[in-house]
C-alpha cells in the first residue's frame, strides 16, 4: 500500500470539516447564537457532531466492504460509533453527556484508524491527517461539555 494520500482535496476537505467545530467553540465561548442561522450554538454543535460522527462511522463501514480482512467487527463497531451520538440526541441527553460521549466516540474512531494503519489497511498520511483533525475535534467537544448549559 502506498504511503501518501492520492489527491490534494482529501486534506483540504478534512481540515475544512473542522471549521464548524472551531466556529462553534468560539460562539459557545461568546454565548452568542450562530450568526446568520440564528440557532443556539449548542444545537449547532450537537447537530454537526452527529453528522460528522455518522460520516466517519460510514467511512469505516465502506472501508470494511473493500477490505475483507477488516471483518464483520468493523461493521459492528461502525454502527456502534454512529448510534451512540444518535441515541443521545433522540434521548435528549444533557449537553455535557452528549459532548463527553461524542468525544469518546471520536477517540474510538481514531483508535480504530490507528489499528488500521498498523495493519497496513490505510495509508500513514491519512492516519496523520485523522490524528491532527481528531485531536482538535476531541478538544472542542471536551470544551463544549464543560461550557454548554442546555
Amino acid at each position: 500500500m502506498e504511503n501518501a494520500i492520492s489527491d490534494k482535496f482529501t486534506p483540504l476537505l478534512t481540515y475544512s470539516g473542522v471549521l464548524p467545530f472551531l466556529f462553534g467553540a468560539l460562539w459557545l465561548l461568546t454565548g452568542q447564537p450562530v450568526p446568520v442561522l440564528g440557532i443556539p450554538t449548542v444545537l449547532f454543535l450537537k447537530s454537526y457532531t452527529l453528522a460528522i460522527a455518522s460520516f466517519m462511522a460510514g467511512v469505516h463501514w465502506g472501508q470494511s466492504l473493500n477490505e475483507p480482512e477488516m471483518g464483520a467487527s468493523t461493521r459492528i463497531l461502525s454502527n456502534v460509533f454512529c448510534l451512540i451520538p444518535w441515541l443521545l440526541w433522540i434521548g435528549q441527553a444533557s449537553s455535557t453527556l452528549f459532548f463527553s460521549a461524542s468525544a469518546l466516540v471520536f477517540a474510538g474512531l481514531l483508535y480504530f484508524d490507528h489499528r488500521l494503519v498498523n495493519a497496513g489497511l490505510i495509508v500513514r498520511d491519512y492516519w496523520r491527517l485523522r490524528l491532527n483533525v481528531s485531536a482538535v475535534v476531541i478538544a472542542i467537544l471536551i470544551l463544549a461539555a464543560f461550557l454548554s448549559k442546555a
